[in-house]
């Protein structure tokens, strides 16, 4: 299993930055896509609409990706009428969801890779 976790703090440039860190973790034959849009939508909404410090989880195992990013408040808050990042990845991810934290709330989600990614999750933990 490949994992890392990272602090963004409320940085409106943590999109672009976990984009680059997960391109550089996914095999280069991976249509990676959709786990860039994933991760770039939960992370988004942490930033524009939790509160600081916002922090992602990131694991990789045979043919699944694990994305959970965490912010300090609580609350989820209502979805707008234009919003569109959730609906976006629930049609995406295998499977997602939020959850209570002692200090906030998290939400993440699973995708499914392929076998593309063994080779990848045989490289160990990286920090």
């Amino acid at each position: 299993m490949v994992s890392f976790r990272r602090e963004f703090g409320s940085s409106p440039t943590a999109p672009s930055e976990l984009r680059d860190e997960l391109r550089a973790l996914l095999p280069v034959d991976l249509e990676a896509d959709v786990a860039l849009l994933v991760a770039s939508e939960l992370i988004a909404n942490a930033v524009r609409h939790g509160s600081p410090p916002v922090e992602a989880l990131v694991s990789l195992d045979t043919s699944f990706l694990y994305l959970e990013v965490f912010d300090s408040d609580p609350a989820m808050g209502e979805r707008a009428p234009d919003s569109r990042g959730l609906t976006i990845i629930g049609k995406l991810a295998v499977a997602w969801g939020v959850r209570t934290q002692p200090h906030g709330k998290s939400v993440w989600a699973r995708l499914w890779l392929g076998p593309a990614v063994d080779a990848v999750a045989d490289r160990g933990e990286v920090e």
